[in-house]
């Protein structure tokens, strides 16, 4: 992400060209560079809009519009006079897919991108346009069907051999597990996915699996793992820009404070980290932060807890990372202290 920072400009004003005069196989792979970005800072609406007017410029000759709906039952050539592919088209919606905030929109592009990737027999792109789902299926709050939708999508990916494609759903059902505190499978799921986020440098800067992994040794009460696996995600997430996604590991970091004691420096962090909360990515861990802050609450009384969270807010994110990278490591030397109360 910080390496894309001195090209969006120049790669925004490309794509609105494409999508008025030129290339519209060059206006769908600027938007595919632009994707992380427009997730990152907000610009899912902009992206979906100049997706849709790129649409709109496909070639209406041959079996163009019949391309466009995605009805599996129209076939897909590669003789476009663009040069776009029946790949490249599924990937743009799965993009727009990833975009849409809009359920029936979604599930509308997922559809269209699974139905490209049958004609064109691309394993890897059917994957994760069968993984997105689970997205959705989630926010009916359907849970069990998006862990087995998870669990038959990771299989599927095995069998296909494009095992690294699965990522998000092995991520999801990592946190699905951590949910239900079934935290061995989920710490073993996650040990399994190393390999795979390593192989994908789109997603290599998050350390979403070590943010796991801290998250799991949170609710086994182990400081020791916590602390090193949430500083290394911290850290990579700053260094790659990833500011929202280093928002919500500066909180798993208070959830560390807490756990060892300091009360302070917790509520301290959870402010900081609130200061970017339009930016935040863990949504789903709400009631996991909220339970905490209401511990230290507690802990604290209203009144402490209130100026702590305020100071840790008007000071900004920059301090409250600066604060979390300060933190110091658990105390190695006694070995019977490593373990707080495990958290439930």
């Amino acid at each position: 992400m910080t390496e894309l920072s001195p090209y969006v400009k120049e790669w925004e004003a490309a794509l609105r060209w494409s999508v008025t005069a030129g290339s519209v196989r060059a206006g769908l792979r600027l938007a595919g560079a632009l994707d992380p970005w427009w997730r990152e800072h907000g610009g899912a609406r902009d992206g979906r809009d100049l997706l849709y007017r790129l649409y709109g410029r496909v070639p209406d000759g041959g079996d163009a519009p019949r391309r466009i709906s995605g009805d599996p039952g129209q076939p897909f050539t590669d003789d476009d006079p663009d040069g776009i592919t029946a790949d490249e088209l599924a990937s743009a919606y799965l993009m727009h897919a990833g975009l849409a905030a809009d359920r029936e929109e979604r599930t509308r592009f997922l559809k269209r991108a699974e139905a490209l990737a049958r004609q064109a027999g691309n394993p890897a792109l059917l994957v994760r346009a069968t993984a997105g789902h689970h997205v959705s299926l989630l926010e009916a709050g359907l849970v069990d069907e998006a862990e087995q939708l998870c669990r038959d999508v990771i299989a599927q990916a095995e069998r296909s051999g494009v095992a690294g494609a699965a990522l998000p759903v092995v991520v999801a059902l990592a946190e699905l597990l951590w949910r239900r505190d079934a935290l061995d499978e989920a710490a073993e799921t996650l040990g399994g996915a190393r390999v795979l986020e390593a192989g994908r440098p789109e997603d290599r800067g998050r350390r979403t699996v070590d943010w796991l992994l801290g998250m799991v040794a949170l609710r086994r009460g182990d400081l020791v793992a916590a602390h090193d696996h949430l500083v290394v995600a911290l850290r990579s997430r700053l260094r790659h820009g990833f500011r929202g996604a280093a928002a919500d590991a500066v909180a798993a970091i208070a959830v560390r404070c807490a756990l060892g004691g300091d009360a302070t420096t917790a509520t301290l962090l959870f402010g900081g980290a609130e200061s970017v909360r339009g930016a935040r990515r863990a949504t789903q861990f709400g009631s996991f932060w909220a339970a905490q802050q209401a511990a230290l609450r507690r802990t604290l009384g209203d009144a402490a807890f209130d100026a702590a969270y305020a100071d840790g807010a008007d000071s900004g994110f920059t301090t409250a990372v600066a604060t979390a990278l300060a933190v110091e490591h658990p105390d190695m030397e006694h070995p019977a202290a490593r373990f707080a109360q495990t958290l439930r």
